[in-house]
């Protein structure tokens, strides 16, 4: 029997498409977490509870037939269990009792050890009381911007004895989350339960927390939580799509007791897996061993201590990545360094490594042979099935443009599309998102992490000469640009040795049916149709609207953002804005600039309006700009960016817009790249989150601070100047709140209520002829 995994269209409002010009089909807005890990009091569970609330909504499903139906389709075994039923007698002095949850746990841990007590050795699980110990975020570099989990109990891989108390708590040897409550009516998985929504929802969260960890660490793909509710037993499995929790199971019966020992028998017997696999683990995943580690080492040669400085060996990993035209010979890469991580469970869940093939299996010299190991990117994540693979991508872009025209993108060397793997040998491998993992040719940096600021502006520059000659010979338009989305490059490759910067992560993007050197279906006057992002062709309408719009928020294009504007599609010049808001994000946080402006005043998360207002607002003051210090190039870069950046924003009752071209926002950068005053060694400011703030405070950059002290020593005041927290004053920026509203308390924009009297759309739009001819406008001018 199958079940629907995920209601995707829940909760969609689709945005209008256009039926002429280059543009892919809009896609709907969709709700995202609303915390913001740079944020201080977002990493803290109180500050991610909201996030996840949003995250986990409609994404939890109960199995609506008998517990042995559900063993049978989400905890796959091939071994029937053959072990005696554990006796009656197990639980006759279990009598849980309200407000006394963790006397229950003892006990419990004591029922579970007799239930799995006849398992083979090395496949019995073991349990444990962590002691309401803190299990940290499994990634080291990014556990600051998450808080850290607390299991109630835990339990071991197969084989593993755990000690009565983990020093310290980590994930290494978890293989589940185990959730105790002391009654029945706290089981998040009853509908119509007396508990406020707000207490259910922490009671999901906990599960979705402590599953989202597991997974992380260890490669699953699927993680399964174990719930206690007084005498009711609930079994979730939880992947990137959703949750599906079995029927309830009373644990003070014959045919309780029984079906909780089959399910921990068929966890501990999957289909596929080495030692200690439990159903979930993913086989073409391990983590690295101690002659992995020293095989690293090795072959990174005099490399090895830069290249692994602060780098946590015990978070790697090796993995299989296969060609679509070589399934049976996979490759192997020893992943690590973690150089990004999406950490939102039901999402791509992108994770980008660093690390090297290896060839220790292929090599008579047993891989360590005399040429320096090549460093690869390695990115994984779980794509929406209906869209386009992200290698497909590539691969159009490896047809079609010329090796001499290639700049500012990676190519791809191996990997493809898991999850049509995962199908074929696990039937009940019925994820809505594909395992994705593939690895490319370059090596790079964040921008956040740049050398100089002339570094910074040279990678966004070879970043947008990337998007213009995808789009020019594949007819590929990318619709992500971000932060992390843009790399320095820290290795260029031999063909191309002056590249600073690629363009990756085609996720998103979606491109004409055919190249544009093939087309001949429309005239050389009017851009190629894009090609619908739907890989259902026979009836694409059904699934329009299933497609998340596309863009981290913080940098989506002012017109795809403002509710007003109907007629608005993601073109190329909402790509090319993009990168101008990536830009001024990057400086507000990694410089030190003279103004008080924060990204918490010029980013507002959640709410559209407020953002593209923000947007629009500060577009629209020429006279206020940024002015980085003593750094002339990269003010002048800035200042004039906006100013194309305001030109393409114009209102058509102030004069015609002025649609942001290729040829002009690469001649802004040129420009400012090509000045010999540009400073030296000014690299990336640290930015840090930062402590709670009052919501009437005004946060200024760091000049601003001695300034006040001077003025008020100037004038005699015996008023203190604010004084700034010291991880403020380091980052040179603070930001204020991760929400709209809280926003505008926090930083005032005087200009807002003028800008709504001047635009009469707020109260009444503009006729559709006036709303379409912009849009068209804006296209007709692209290059």
């Amino acid at each position: 029997m199958s079940v629907s995994t995920c209601d995707l269209c829940s909760d969609h409002r689709c945005l209008s498409s256009s039926s002429s010009g280059m543009s892919g089909h809009p896609t709907p807005h969709t709700r995202k977490s609303h915390n913001d890990p740079n944020l201080r009091k977002d990493t803290r569970r109180s500050g991610q509870l909201p996030g996840w609330c949003d995250e986990i909504q409609r994404k939890v499903h109960a199995y609506g037939t008998d517990i042995d139906d559900y063993l049978h389709t989400f905890v796959p075994s091939p071994i029937p269990c053959n072990v005696t039923p554990p006796s009656i007698t197990l639980i006759e002095n279990w009598d849980p009792q309200p407000g006394r949850e963790k006397e229950m746990y003892d006990p419990l841990i004591k029922i579970l050890t007799a239930i799995v007590k006849d398992f083979p050795k090395d496949k019995r699980p073991s349990f444990s009381n962590p002691h309401e110990a803190k299990f940290p975020f499994p990634f080291s570099q990014f556990s600051n911007r998450h808080h850290p989990a607390k299991p109630d109990l835990i339990a071991s891989f197969p084989g593993d004895r755990l000690p009565a108390k983990l020093d310290p708590p980590d994930w290494s040897r978890v293989a589940m989350a185990i959730e105790a409550k002391d009654v029945a009516g706290k089981d998040p998985f009853v509908t119509g339960a007396r508990e406020s929504s707000e207490v259910r929802a922490k009671r999901l969260v906990q599960l979705a927390v402590d599953a989202r960890s597991l997974m992380l660490e260890h490669g699953f793909l699927a993680s399964y939580m174990f719930g206690v509710y007084g005498s009711n037993i609930r079994i979730a499995r939880i992947d990137h799509t959703c949750v599906v929790a079995s029927p309830m199971m009373y644990l003070k019966s014959a045919e309780g007791l029984r079906s909780i020992q089959e399910f921990f028998w068929r966890f501990v017997h999957p289909w596929e897996g080495g030692p200690g696999a439990v159903v979930g683990s993913d086989p073409t995943f391990c983590k690295l061993s101690p002659v992995d580690e020293k095989w690293l080492r090795i072959r990174l040669a005099e490399e090895a201590d830069e290249m692994l400085e602060g780098v946590n060996l015990r978070e790697g990993r090796l993995v299989k990545v296969y060609d679509e035209d070589k399934p049976a010979e996979p490759k192997t890469f020893l992943l690590f360094k973690l150089l990004d991580v999406n950490a939102r469970l039901f999402s791509r869940s992108t994770m980008v490594w660093l690390g090297i093939e290896d060839t220790r299996c292929s090599d008579a010299s047993n891989g360590t042979a005399d040429a320096p190991a090549v460093l690869r990117v390695l990115k994984e994540s779980w794509r929406q099935v209906i869209r386009i693979p992200e290698q497909k991508f590539y691969q159009r872009l490896t047809d079609t443009i010329p090796a001499d025209e290639w700049y500012g993108l990676p190519k791809l060397l191996h990997g493809g599309d898991l999850g049509v793997r995962d199908v074929k040998r696990w039937d009940a491998a019925r994820s809505g998102k594909p395992h994705v993992r593939f690895v490319v040719d370059t090596v790079g940096r964040p921008l956040s992490r740049f050398k100089s600021t002339r570094e910074l502006a040279m990678a966004m520059r070879d970043a947008i000469r990337g998007h213009q000659i995808a789009m020019k010979y594949g007819g590929i338009l990318h619709r992500d640009i971000s932060n992390g989305n843009i790399l320095i490059v820290d290795r260029p490759v031999p063909e191309k040795p002056d590249c600073k910067g690629v363009l990756h992560d085609f996720d998103y993007s979606s491109m004409t049916a055919v190249p544009p050197s093939e087309n001949t279906s429309s005239s050389s006057s009017e851009p190629p149709r894009l090609h619908r992002l739907e890989l259902d062709e026979d009836d694409p309408e059904d699934v329009e609207h299933l497609k998340e719009r596309t863009g981290t928020y913080y940098f989506i294009a002012h017109d795809l953002l403002e509710p007003n504007i109907v007629a608005s599609v993601h073109d190329t010049c909402h790509d090319l804005e993009s990168y101008y808001w990536v830009l001024l994000w990057i400086v507000l946080r990694h410089t030190k600039f003279i103004e008080d402006y924060t990204c918490a005043r010029l980013f507002p998360l959640g709410d559209d309006a407020t953002a593209a207002e923000k947007k629009w607002s500060w577009a629209n003051k020429l006279r206020q700009s940024l002015t980085v210090i003593d750094n002339p190039p990269l003010t002048t870069l800035l200042h004039e960016f906006k100013r194309a950046v305001y030109h393409s924003l114009k209102e058509p009752e102030v004069g015609d817009p002025v649609p942001l071209t290729y040829e002009a926002v690469l001649q802004i950068f040129d420009r400012a790249i090509a000045r010999d005053d540009w400073p030296l060694d000014d690299k990336a400011i640290p930015f840090t989150p930062i402590g709670p703030v009052k919501t009437n405070t005004v946060f200024r950059g760091p000049l601003q601070v001695a300034s006040q002290a001077r003025q008020a020593a100037s004038k005699g005041s015996k008023k203190r100047p604010r004084e700034h927290d010291d991880k403020e004053i380091e980052s040179g920026v603070a930001l204020g709140t991760q929400s709209g509203t809280a926003s505008a308390t926090l930083c005032p924009d005087t200009s807002t209520g003028a800008r709504r009297s001047k635009r009469a759309r707020s109260a009444v739009m503009p006729p559709p002829s006036t709303r379409v001819t912009r849009s068209q406008s804006r296209r007709s001018g692209q290059a």
